[in-house]
């Protein structure tokens, strides 16, 4: 199973048609749902985020469609991930969601994919290999 860890940037693309990386996003989500052994991991950091960008109501019902078809999973985060997400946040001085989601897609032993620069900056700080959507196509 390859699992992906997709950044809030990239479920907005994909939610948003007028965003310059739509059809983009939109094809990274069409290659996971039809290629069998491909799914995504989420967390609860995703929910809090859609919820501050408004995209909520459109995140909840494609995170249950893929959840129905065996193409999602939530992971929880631990206090654990949490302390170590606020030790790279005070250490390299880069915000906390984006150590968190990082700190979360390695726990899941998941792909992280991100078109925002400081996930690409905080994983080649913390050994973690971060994708571009376009790499994956």
């Amino acid at each position: 199973m390859v699992k992906y860890y997709l950044d809030t940037c990239v479920w907005i693309a994909y939610f948003n048609k007028h965003e310059k990386q739509h059809a983009e996003a939109a094809e990274l989500f069409r290659k996971i749902i039809e290629t069998p052994g491909m799914q995504i991991i989420i967390s609860r950091r995703h929910t809090h985020e859609m919820a501050n960008k408004n995209f909520l109501d459109k995140f909840n019902r494609l995170k249950n469609l893929l959840y129905k078809r065996g193409k999602c999973r939530g992971v929880q985060t631990t206090e654990f991930d949490r302390q170590i997400a606020l030790y790279h946040n005070q250490y390299f001085r880069l915000g906390y969601g984006d150590c968190l989601h990082l700190q979360v897609a390695k726990k899941g032993k998941a792909l992280p994919i991100s078109y925002d620069n400081d996930w690409h900056e905080i994983g080649s700080r913390i050994q973690i290999r971060v994708y571009l959507p376009e790499e994956l196509l």
